[in-house]
């Protein structure tokens, strides 16, 4: 059987092939660069259309916070494009998310926000800030802060003096810039708040709150008597041993106080089931048993 042998003309024929392949190829990548081109070119034009941009930014819910400055915020967020081509200002992808954290980051007031497109053409931002709990005060300022210990706000002079109960101490839990941290711990801070409300039930109106550590909680009435706590003890248990003081008859005899809180110069909850207090203008300090065998005895 004799050997095939390529002929000089049958190596054209190859080497044509082999061009015309190539060609083709060359021809199928500038066809799909030149197909996505245009389809980029015709998703601008899409995304630029008028119709379907957002041309209004209405603010609803704000009270402390300008509708001026978060509409400011968001048309600048609406003026960039995605890719330096695609507008965000189209109703169908404009940037929902990244507004809100955006919102959200610039003012810590803000507790929530819902954005939704009243039409085509208006974006509604619904704002809810933050109500405040109680005024932080810390060695120059007072700051506000929220039913969950943030602190998003410097408190004016009138809020610091006459709405809210004024904390002190947990200096080192929020360093030197407050806003946007948590004051003491969750747990303390929602300990705090319940006990003051609870205190209220007693017609203990409290005026300041001072942690000056975990062993030693002062709560300030408005008459000026001081309830001492300590956070190693649950607060639930130190308000009934409290309420059961105050239904003795050493509290209970003071008839020449108007209020609770008048008769008292401090009591002392922290240990155990004793309750330690000093009655006004009463140089003794005593002692008070609140055990369940003997509820009343001195």
């Amino acid at each position: 059987m004799k050997p095939i042998r390529s002929t000089h003309k049958d190596f054209l024929r190859s080497q044509s092939l082999t061009r015309k392949r190539r060609k083709k190829k060359v021809l199928k990548i500038w066809l799909f660069i030149l197909s996505f081109v245009v389809f980029l070119i015709g998703l601008a034009w899409i995304f630029s259309l008028q119709s379907l941009a957002i041309k209004k930014v209405i603010v609803i819910g704000n009270t402390n916070i300008t509708s001026g400055e978060i509409q400011n915020i968001t048309n600048s967020i609406l003026d960039e494009k995605y890719l330096g081509i695609f507008s965000k200002r189209n109703v169908f992808v404009y940037p929902k998310n990244y507004i809100t954290k955006t919102l959200s980051q610039t003012y810590p007031r803000i507790e929530d926000i819902v954005l939704d497109t009243e039409s085509l053409e208006i974006l509604n931002i619904k704002v809810k800030e933050r109500a405040p709990s109680s005024v932080w005060c810390a060695a120059v300022l007072c700051y506000l802060v929220d039913g969950q210990g943030y602190i998003f706000a410097e408190s004016t002079s009138s809020t610091t003096s006459h709405t809210h109960t004024i904390l002190y101490g947990g200096d080192q839990f929020v360093g030197p810039e407050p806003i946007g941290k948590h004051v003491f711990t969750e747990n303390l801070y929602g300990d705090i708040l319940k006990t003051i409300d609870e205190l209220e039930k007693e017609n203990l109106i409290i005026k300041e709150v001072h942690v000056f550590s975990r062993d030693e909680i002062v709560f300030t009435t408005a008459s000026g008597g001081k309830l001492i706590f300590s956070d190693r003890k649950p607060f639930a248990v130190s308000l009934e041993n409290l309420r059961t003081s105050l239904k003795s008859s050493v509290f209970v005899n003071q008839k020449s106080s108007s209020s609770s809180s008048s008769r008292f110069e401090y009591i002392d909850v922290r240990f155990g089931n004793k309750v330690f207090y000093k009655l006004n203008k009463n140089n003794e300090e005593l002692q008070l048993n609140t055990s369940s065998s003997s509820k009343n005895a001195i």
